[in-house]
């Protein structure tokens, strides 16, 4: 991103201040990670001919500007809304700058465009992203050997979780969004209870954990634990908190809701259906990706590049798991990711986020850790000691991968 003084000249300082703001408040909401957003709002104020210092945090961001070296930085704290997960808008909101930068577009202009990016259409409707919940839930099933009875459950309780989001919100008011993950997980937990009564094969841990997987803060855990590696303490220590957290009001929902069906009901003990054939993954593999562009809003022109780096990734952690361990297929994968998705975005000029935040969601860190919770309370310690310690490794290993990434492909500054 290069200053364009013929254009800079014309830009008055409050109103580069207030598009700034604009930009990074929506980007943040969209789904660029704090490192990246910082960089970014960085080179655009110098882009706009000034001076500027970012600090975000998931619920808030700090700006300070200067209009020159000698000039009184002027600062602002403007709470930001919940990430929402919408990388098409994210793609508009980049090209947006990008016309404003490299084509003269006025700001009074670019601030209207805002507005209409908000009013874009998704790319994606209600029945594809229900469908998106279902085969999420059904293809993590698979990926982490369930039987046949596990697959079906996970795919039909995914769109119970999709049809719940919104009836919680409607029914719960303001403070709905603080108790859903546990309102969630209990009726989750509640009906996977319910239906191993009558199908005895079904594996609690397994079924819960994979109908609820788009939820799983796993993502969230890992970026704090990354954030927390390049030095950005605040931003992540809060993302790791509040992943910890949501994490363990999903498995306490799962656990009661289990604990009270079985008040009832005794459960079954012991009896495990065979797990799915790993062919019929392959084959769903593809299916898992484009539901998984759905759940993020990418956009359907960029849905067989992102498939494919997603492929590559889990090519390559595939391939370090086997030729050392898990941990260096994780370390792997995430190297190819990020070589991949830099060397994308530098080409065509769109967010390298957008092939990014599918792709790490197949590492489903979190996962490990809710896994690791159940186990705890079921009275086997070491395994769930080892799985919630996982949990925590798998976020390290993702952070060298991507300190070595950025090294092999160097990112231009992007959402």
């Amino acid at each position: 991103m290069k200053t364009n003084t013929l254009i800079t000249k014309t830009i008055h300082f409050e109103q580069a201040c207030q598009f700034i703001k604009e930009v990074g408040k929506r980007a943040h909401r969209y789904g660029s990670t704090s490192i990246r957003l910082e960089m970014y709002l960085r080179e655009l104020t110098e882009s706009l001919g000034y001076q500027g210092t970012f600090r975000s945090s998931p619920t808030e961001i700090l700006f300070s500007f200067n209009e020159n070296k000698d000039s009184t930085p002027q600062m602002y704290i403007e709470e930001v809304d919940p990430t929402d997960f919408n990388l098409h808008r994210l793609s508009l909101l980049q090209k947006l700058v990008n016309k404003v930068i490299h084509q003269g577009m006025t700001l009074d202009t670019a601030m209207l465009q805002l507005e209409e990016i908000e009013k874009e259409k998704q790319p994606w409707g209600i029945m594809a992203l229900a469908l998106s919940f279902m085969i999420a839930g059904g293809g993590f099933a698979m990926m982490i050997s369930g039987s046949l009875a596990d697959v079906m459950l996970s795919t039909f309780l995914g769109l119970v979780v999709f049809l719940l989001q919104p009836l919680i919100s409607y029914f719960g008011g303001e403070k709905s969004s603080e108790w859903s993950p546990f309102v969630t997980a209990f009726v989750v937990g509640s009906m996977t209870a319910i239906a191993k009564t009558f199908w005895v094969e079904i594996n609690l841990i397994t079924t819960t954990v994979s109908a609820l997987i788009i939820l799983i803060p796993g993502f969230v855990i890992s970026v704090g634990i990354m954030e927390l590696f390049y030095n950005h303490i605040v931003s992540g220590m809060a993302n790791v908190a509040n992943g910890l957290l949501y994490l363990v009001k999903l498995f306490a929902g799962t656990w009661l809701g289990i604990l009270l069906v079985n008040v009832f009901v005794e459960l079954p003990q012991g009896v495990e259906g065979n797990a799915v054939n790993p062919m019929w993954l392959l084959l769903f593999l593809p299916i898992v990706l484009l539901a998984l562009c759905a759940v993020f809003q990418i956009s359907k022109k960029n849905i067989i590049v992102v498939s494919s780096i997603c492929l590559s990734s889990l090519i390559g952690m595939i391939g370090g798991s086997l030729f050392l361990d898990v941990n260096f297929g994780n370390f792997l994968g995430t190297v190819f990711l990020v070589v991949l998705s830099n060397w994308w975005g530098n080409k065509s000029g769109e967010p390298s986020s957008i092939p990014l935040l599918p792709s790490m969601m197949l590492v489903v860190s979190g996962s490990i850790g809710f896994r690791g919770l159940a186990y705890l309370t079921s009275g086997q310690i070491d395994i769930g000691q080892q799985d919630f310690a996982q949990m925590f490794v798998v976020a390290l290993t993702m952070g060298a991968g991507f300190l070595v990434g950025n090294m092999i492909v160097k990112e231009h500054p992007s959402l």
